[in-house]
């Protein structure tokens, strides 16, 4: 079956890694414009310089290959 996720969101990620988990040959498609999968809740520390991108990051930099997403 095919899952396209729009949003790299936490709730979308959440999603495809239970998508994952549920079906390890499912094939997910994740749409995002974003470079880079960040807490949004966390934006106004890295505005305000007392958070790195790195730091509110809450993926680890493998994810994407970890569970397989496609696209």
């Amino acid at each position: 079956m095919k899952h396209v996720i729009i949003g790299a969101s936490v709730a979308g990620l959440a999603a495809a890694e239970e998508i994952r988990r549920l079906d390890p040959r499912a094939e997910i498609v994740v749409i995002s414009r974003e470079e880079k999968v960040v807490s949004r809740c966390m934006l106004h520390k890295r505005l305000g310089l007392e958070r790195s991108t790195e730091a509110i990051n809450f993926v680890e930099d493998d994810f994407f290959e970890k569970i397989r997403l496609c696209g």
